[in-house]
C-alpha cells in the first residue's frame, strides 16, 4: 500500500525526507547512506541524478536495500484497518493478510444482475441486500439493507406500555402515555409545593385531601400579583440599564470637559469647596458700532508737527494694560476728548529731523516695558473669555489709533523735507550763479580784446567788476573754465 493510518507517533529516524512518511520498501545510496522509499527515489532519479539530501552524482545502479533493522522497524509500526467502520489495529507487515479476510472490505454485489458494491459481511448469504422488500407491519417497501433500521423505527410496528403492559402501536404511544392510569404523575398543586407522587388513577383522590386544595384561589391571586411585580421589574430593570447608559454618557462627557477646561475646572472646584463665591461676569451684549469704529473711540493725543519720530515712538501707547485685568475693561468708551485735525499738524512749518533715533532702541524698551499679564484664573471661564474679548476690542482700538498717528507724523515728516530739500535746491542754484559769474569774468580778463583807442570791441561781454577789497592779494590773471 502507498499510504496507512499510523496509530502512534512515528520516530523522526525513520521518515523519508522525500515524502516525510515512514519507509516503504527502504532504500539505501551507495555513496552517501541515505535512505529513501524506493518509488520516492525512483521518481526523483528521473528528473535529476542528484541525491536529494547533499546533491552528489547518484544513479540508479547505486541503490541498493535498506538493512534488515531498518526494515524490521518500519514493519513493526502499528496501523488501523483503511475500511471504514473496522476496527482492526496491526503491524505494517501484517495488514495485509488482515484485508484478506476483512468483513468490512468493499465488493462487487454476489447478485449477477446487481452492479452495485457492498460490504463482504452483507454478501455471505449470497442475496442481494439491493432488492426491495415489504415492511410486515406498514407494507411499505425498503431495501434490504435498511429493512433492520427501518423496523425498529416503522411506527404501525406493535409494541407494549411499559406501566400497563397495553399492545399499542409505536406511532399512538406518546398519545398512551398521556392517559395511561398507571403512569407515574404528581398533585396538580406540586408547583405549590405539594410533594405527592403516584398513579394517575388515585390522583382524584389525594386532590380531595390535599391541604393546598383549599387555598387554591390564593394561589391563582399570588401567581397573577407575582406574574404583574416581574413585568414592573422587567421595566424598571429596563429603564435603570438606560439611566447607567446615560450616566456613562455624562461622566465621559464630564471627563471631556474636565480635560478641555483644564486650570478653570480645578479653580472653580477649589473655590467651591472653600466657600467663597464663584464670580460670574454679566453677560453683556455685542459691542456696538460706536465701540469697534476707530473714529469714536478713545484716542491719545496725536503729536504736534514739531514731534520727531523718536519722540512718535516714545509716546506710543502701550496697549499690555488692557489685557491684566481683564474683567475690569470697559467695553464701550466714552467719546474722545482730544480731537485734531491732521490736517492743520500737516500745514505748519517742521524743524529739522531729529538723527539721532534708533529703531533697535525703541523696540528693546517697548519689549522690557511691555510685559503682557497671564490670564486671570480667578473668574470662570466665561469671565475669562468675556475679558479677553474686550482686552481685544480695546488693543484693535490703539493699534489703529497707533497707525493713524504713525501715518500723520510720517506725512508732516515728508512735507517738511520736502520744504527744506526745495529751500538747499534754491540756495545751490544762488551759489552756482554766483561762482559762473566770478569764472567768467576772470575768463574776460585774460581773454577780452580792446581795441586800440581803448575802447572795448563791439558785441564784447560787459563783466561785472567787484571792487577790490583792500588788503587781498591780487588774482592772479589766469584761465579757469568751469
Amino acid at each position: 500500500m502507498a499510504t496507512y493510518n499510523y496509530v502512534e507517533p512515528t520516530n523522526s529516524n525513520l521518515v523519508c525526507c522525500i515524502c516525510r512518511a515512514p519507509f516503504v520498501d527502504p532504500v539505501t545510496t551507495q555513496a552517501c547512506s541515505h535512505t529513501f522509499c524506493r518509488g520516492c527515489i525512483s521518481e526523483a532519479l528521473e528528473h535529476s541524478l542528484q541525491c536529494p539530501v547533499d546533491r552528489l552524482p547518484l544513479t540508479p545502479e547505486d541503490l541498493t536495500s535498506a538493512g534488515p533493522l531498518i526494515r524490521s522497524l518500519v514493519d513493526e509500526l502499528l496501523v488501523s484497518c483503511p475500511n471504514n467502520d473496522c476496527p482492526h489495529v496491526c503491524q505494517r507487515d501484517l495488514l495485509q493478510g488482515h484485508l484478506d479476510a476483512c468483513e468490512f472490505l468493499i465488493v462487487d454485489c454476489p447478485e449477477q444482475s446487481c452492479h452495485q458494491m457492498v460490504v463482504r459481511k452483507d454478501a455471505v448469504n449470497g442475496a442481494c441486500i439491493h432488492s426491495a422488500v415489504i415492511c410486515s407491519e406498514c407494507y411499505a417497501e425498503v431495501a434490504m439493507s435498511e429493512y433492520e433500521a427501518h423496523s425498529s423505527t416503522c411506527p404501525d410496528s406493535a409494541c407494549s406500555c411499559e406501566h400497563c403492559a397495553t399492545e399499542i402501536s409505536k406511532s399512538t404511544i406518546e398519545l398512551h402515555g398521556e392517559t395511561c392510569e398507571r403512569a407515574p404523575v404528581v398533585c396538580t398543586h406540586a408547583p405549590n409545593g405539594c410533594s405527592w407522587k403516584g398513579e394517575r388513577r388515585l390522583r382524584d383522590g389525594h386532590i380531595s385531601s390535599c391541604p393546598y386544595e383549599a387555598i387554591k384561589g390564593f394561589f391563582i391571586i399570588h401567581k397573577d400579583t407575582t406574574a404583574a411585580l416581574k413585568e414592573e421589574n422587567a421595566l424598571l430593570q429596563a429603564k435603570i440599564d438606560a439611566l447607567q447608559g446615560h450616566l456613562r454618557a455624562t461622566t465621559r462627557d464630564l471627563q471631556v470637559a474636565k480635560a478641555a477646561l483644564g486650570p478653570w475646572y480645578t479653580n472653580a472646584v477649589n473655590r467651591t469647596e472653600a466657600g467663597l463665591p464663584i464670580h460670574h461676569p454679566p453677560r453683556s451684549r455685542a459691542p456696538t458700532s460706536a465701540s469697534l469704529n476707530p473714529a469714536t473711540s478713545p484716542q491719545p493725543p496725536l503729536p504736534g508737527p514739531r514731534a520727531s519720530i523718536s519722540t512718535l515712538g516714545s509716546d506710543a501707547p502701550n496697549p499690555a494694560p488692557a489685557s491684566v485685568t481683564p474683567t475690569h475693561v470697559n467695553a464701550t468708551p466714552g467719546p474722545s476728548n482730544t480731537s485734531h485735525d491732521w490736517r492743520a499738524h500737516s500745514s505748519r512749518p517742521s524743524p529739522n529731523i531729529s538723527h539721532n533715533w534708533d529703531p533697535s532702541s525703541l523696540t528693546a524698551r517697548s519689549i522690557a516695558r511691555d510685559v503682557v499679564a497671564p490670564i486671570d484664573l480667578g473668574t470662570s471661564l466665561e469671565g475669562s473669555l468675556h475679558g479677553l474679548r474686550e482686552s481685544m476690542v480695546t488693543l484693535s482700538t490703539t493699534v489703529d489709533s497707533v497707525g493713524r498717528r504713525s501715518e500723520i507724523a510720517l506725512t508732516n515728516e515728508t512735507v517738511r523735507l520736502n520744504e527744506e530739500v526745495m529751500s538747499v535746491r534754491a540756495h545751490l542754484h544762488g551759489l552756482r550763479m554766483q561762482v559762473h559769474a566770478i569764472m567768467m569774468d576772470r575768463n574776460t580778463q585774460v581773454t577780452g580784446r580792446v581795441d586800440e583807442g581803448g575802447g572795448i570791441t563791439e558785441g564784447a561781454w560787459i563783466p561785472t567788476r567787484f571792487s577790490q577789497v583792500p588788503g587781498q592779494p591780487q588774482i592772479p590773471l589766469s584761465i579757469t573754465k568751469l
